[in-house]
């Protein structure tokens, strides 16, 4: 019975984040040894046009961000040159050409914007949420290439960019994390391990990184709401 149970829970999850990720209008590309997912932050058109960029110039004009970003950070950026962008949980991963990253998280209220000097364009939010065009304050980092440059603003700052050596580095940063909604990690074995002998309610295992990573309170609640699954 408990195996009937799992699997239907299994099942109604994967659906309905399918659907909420379908209602995304802007995907993003996030990697597992070798496969591609579709996740839900940002935009993977944007993103393209800084791979094989060099980084030019760092400028910091905050460093009290969650945690504060060190001083040697902007040397350690410098002369990189960004292989591909990819995704894991919430944390956007810059993927340099010497093997090092640079992990962004954006918080609750951080937006990535990409002013591209030979475009047009205004909207510069690569995000699916927030003001479209760049605001006037709160812009707190700035990553320079060419003619391109991500600005990073957010009012509330509880986003953060971390510098990582290498991937065996990388790997320890997200040891403590679960496997997402999509992820083959994320089956029946691994419902029925996790809840064995556990008084938890969905939405708390849904929301909990430790044991789903990358669903937050908003689409945890879509995904019950499509699964027709009680929360409590």
């Amino acid at each position: 019975m408990k195996k009937v149970v799992a699997l239907i829970l299994l099942f109604s999850l994967n659906a309905a984040a399918a659907e909420v990720v379908k209602f995304d209008p802007r995907p993003a590309v996030v990697e597992q040894e070798g496969s591609t997912y579709i996740g839900i932050l940002l935009s993977e058109e944007d993103f393209r046009k800084i791979l094989q960029k060099k980084i030019k110039k760092v400028i910091i004009k905050n460093r009290n961000l969650r945690f504060k970003i060190p001083l040697e950070f902007e040397k350690l950026l410098q002369n990189k040159i960004i292989k591909k962008v990819t995704r894991f949980s919430k944390y956007i991963i810059l993927n340099f050409s010497d093997s090092s990253f640079c992990l962004i998280h954006l918080g609750m209220s951080g937006t990535i914007h990409l002013i591209d000097k030979n475009s047009s364009n205004q909207f510069s939010n690569v995000s699916f949420y927030n003001s479209p065009n760049l605001p006037k304050k709160h812009n707190h980092v700035q990553i320079q290439f060419q003619d391109l440059k991500i600005i990073y603003n957010d009012p509330r700052r509880f986003g953060f960019f971390k510098f990582i050596k290498n991937k065996q580095d990388l790997k320890k940063r997200f040891c403590h994390l679960g496997p997402e909604p999509f992820f083959n990690d994320f089956n029946l074995k691994y419902l029925l391990k996790y809840f064995f002998n556990k008084k938890k309610d969905i939405k708390s295992f849904l929301i909990d990184q430790k044991s789903v990573s990358g669903i937050g309170n908003i689409y945890a609640s879509e995904i019950l709401f499509l699964s027709k699954i009680n929360p409590k």
